[in-house]
């Protein structure tokens, strides 16, 4: 059997289809099974088990003949390419029904619910093909013995031994998030300078600027190797960091697949921990709801309100838990804490609204009580507070028709969720409540 998968996308979704490359090959073990990917992210998968061919050029598909093709990039162009081509099996999600009918294979993703790890959605598109995900998922990156002696050699030509502990940062994000401010990676570098870590920075020749500025505030201590290394060689550079520390970006993916510790830096009011946390590793999240009324679009924002709230003093203190050994692997509930940003709304039943509302802020959940009677604009609160879950205690058809009209609006549509009294007000019952309405909403 001949599988080719699709994923011509960035360094972290790359990075993180890796477990469902493992469960199509444990499903599959005599298949074949070939990547198609940007030349910018071919080295994610060198020397992994699973694959059996990386593939830059899709004139190259021509050449084989692939028995299936699954569509982890959902974009026309690949699905007409796999169609046009004769594929004979093709499995892709149906979110986006101009294109299902290029696929004969079919799964439906809810890419609404955002209580739905990358990951597990990677798998989720699996099903159709029997397969069932494993119970521990790993992510899965492999060094080559020539990149980790490359990389040691550049270390030592830089002064750090193997026995120095090394703090690797990656200033820069990508187009769907915001950098955090490069002075306060600084400020950082600073501290940890000072307490005997060799700072290591990593980047392209576009991150020069930003890591000049971090510099300033480093006093000339950061070990700028930014265009030093190729995708592998980074990929070995990490594996020899203590700690790493950054914004949701492709690096941030590649250290956890690594198990190294992370400091992760979610800037962006519309990146959410439960969707692109790090996988599987000892972490600290750090993430700040800020209140702005603009529609969030990171790549061309030039607010930088909510890389502000995030201070160096955080991301010091996060950083230190995770060197004390204080950090642990995520929590689920941690992630949704920094993801959920709750309204609780209510006309009549005030006292099952604030049971809601102290249970919630008892565990630290960004929720807000409002009282519809004084006719809020809940729009603009929608937009200002990043609201994502709307909780009716009252249950009522203009608020619930203000929640859907708002959809355009926002990056996210608010989910509506219309309170179920036998519900109890535990945290707990609450979150499962959500997460089980997350599910079956699709639209």
């Amino acid at each position: 059997m001949n599988i080719l998968v699709i994923r011509p996308d960035a360094i972290g979704d790359c990075v993180l289809i890796t477990p469902a490359l493992a469960a199509l090959k444990n499903k599959f073990p005599d298949a074949k099974i070939t990547v198609l990917v940007k030349e910018l992210t071919r080295d994610v998968f060198l020397n992994n088990p699973n694959v059996g061919e990386i593939i830059t050029d899709e004139r190259s598909i021509k050449k084989n003949k692939f028995d299936l093709s699954v569509h982890f990039y959902n974009e026309f162009h690949y699905a007409w390419l796999a169609y046009r081509l004769g594929i004979k099996h093709r499995l892709g999600d149906t979110s986006k029904p101009l294109l299902s009918w290029l696929y004969n294979i079919r799964t439906f993703q809810n890419w609404r619910d955002i209580t739905k790890h990358e990951v597990t959605q990677n798998l989720a598109l699996l099903k159709p093909l029997g397969i069932v995900p494993p119970d521990d998922p790993k992510l899965e990156l492999f060094v080559d013995q020539e990149s980790r002696i490359k990389i040691d050699k550049i270390l030592a030509d830089h002064g750090v031994s193997a026995e120095d502990k090394i703090i690797g940062l990656h200033l820069s994000t990508g187009l769907s998030n915001k950098a955090w401010l490069p002075e306060r990676f600084g400020e950082v570098a600073r501290h940890f300078t000072a307490r005997g870590y060799k700072i290591v920075a990593s980047g392209q020749a576009t991150d020069k600027q930003l890591i000049a500025e971090a510099q300033k505030a480093a006093q000339n201590k950061i070990i700028d190797l930014s265009t030093k290394t190729s995708l592998r060689e980074l990929i070995a550079l990490t594996s020899r960091y203590t700690l790493f520390i950054g914004v949701d970006t492709g690096p941030l993916h590649i250290a956890a697949a690594l198990n190294v510790p992370v400091v992760a830096i979610f800037t962006s009011p519309y990146s959410y921990p439960s969707r692109w946390g790090p996988w599987q590793t000892k972490q600290v999240v750090v993430k700040k709801m800020v209140a702005c009324e603009d529609f969030c679009r990171p790549r061309l924002c030039r607010k930088i309100l909510c890389a502000e709230q995030i201070s160096s003093k955080e991301i010091i203190a996060a950083a230190e838990q995770v060197l004390t050994g204080e950090a642990s692997q995520p929590s689920y509930q941690e992630w949704l804490k920094k993801t959920f940003s709750i309204m609780i709304t209510y006309s009549n039943n005030k006292t099952r609204a604030e049971n809601v509302y102290r249970s919630l802020a008892r565990e630290n959940y960004n929720v807000v009580l409002i009282d519809t009677n004084k006719k809020p604009n809940l729009t603009k609160l929608f937009k200002e507070l990043n609201i994502n879950i709307l909780h009716a205690i009252d249950n009522s058809l203009k608020i619930r028709l203000t929640t859907l009209c708002s959809g355009p609006t926002l990056v996210l549509p608010v989910l509506y969720v219309k309170d179920n009294p036998i519900i109890s007000c535990e945290t707990e019952n609450l979150l499962s409540f959500y997460q089980e309405t997350f599910t079956k909403n699709v639209i």
